[in-house]
């Protein structure tokens, strides 16, 4: 999905991959705030994937009530979609039509590129991915083929200097061109309108973080389609629904933007154990 064409999608500049340590230890020392301690919540906002408040300071996070999917607001916001996005999505669909496969390490990084730019993914270190995607391509271009869904972990799960980080919104996408119709799209516009909507009208049974488990979302995904009566509708379509629909309200104060954590889109932004 393109999300070029959307402010509150772009990235701190990019920067050395040694300014990006990944560690949650970043947003500590920025707010002198632990995002682990029960004093704190996470909520997402326009300017940034996270945003961290302290319990108790009387400070509330804006929500209004989402639009409820009907097939004719679908149906609304694909054609509005199709009429923005259609460069960018034509040229997304052709790169990978010519080059379906990872085997060529030249082709992935392409791809990458493309992804990472046009769907404002804003991960740092793609020639690290595309290694990455390259050493598994065999066992990855398998299960892409099969709809599988491990192949969105294998993806996202990077060792980069001994560290394993958690590339989970640039991976649903990578998947989603490679195979439409199987991968639904995480980002964090996702996430604010599934999670709201779910406050507002439960159409299904999980937590926040299961939005974090890809095999949990995309059956949540699932259950999303069914409650409304979306069926007839892919998941790229659905996607489309979200871009257009799923834009969170922007906060009354400009907030500053996260610099090292939170620079690549993916949620939650916390470095994996390896």
């Amino acid at each position: 999905m393109d999300h070029a064409n959307t402010p509150e999608r772009l990235c701190p500049a990019a920067e050395t991959l040694s300014q990006f340590p990944g560690s949650p230890a970043t947003v500590r020392d920025e707010h002198h705030i632990d995002p682990a301690s029960p004093q704190c919540k996470i909520a997402p906002s326009r300017e940034s994937s996270l945003r961290l408040i302290p319990v108790g300071t009387g400070e509330k996070v804006t929500t209004m009530n989402p639009a409820i999917p009907t097939p004719e607001r679908v149906d609304a916001a694909i054609q509005k979609f199709d009429h923005d996005n259609e460069l960018a999505e034509q040229a997304l669909k052709e790169l990978f039509r010519q080059y379906p496969g990872n085997g060529d390490l030249r082709h992935v990084l392409l791809k990458i590129a493309a992804v990472n730019s046009l769907c404002q993914t804003c991960i740092f270190a793609m020639d690290a991915v595309a290694r990455h995607i390259h050493a598994h391509h065999e066992e990855i271009d398998s299960s892409l083929a099969a709809g599988s869904i491990e192949a969105v972990d294998k993806i996202a799960k990077v060792t980069i200097k001994g560290k394993v980080y958690n590339f989970f919104s640039f991976a649903t996408k990578y998947c989603s061109w490679q195979n439409p119709d199987a991968y639904p799209v995480y980002d964090s516009h996702v996430d604010h309108y599934l999670w709201t909507l779910q406050q507002h009208n439960r159409f299904a049974s999980f937590l926040h973080p299961d939005l974090w488990n890809y095999s949990r979302f995309h059956k949540i995904m699932t259950d999303f389609r069914k409650f409304h009566g979306l069926n007839s509708y892919s998941f790229k379509q659905i996607d489309k629904f979200f871009f257009v629909e799923a834009a969170p309200p922007a906060p009354a104060i400009p907030e500053e933007q996260h610099h090292g954590v939170g620079a690549f889109d993916f949620y939650p932004t916390e470095e994996l154990t390896s």
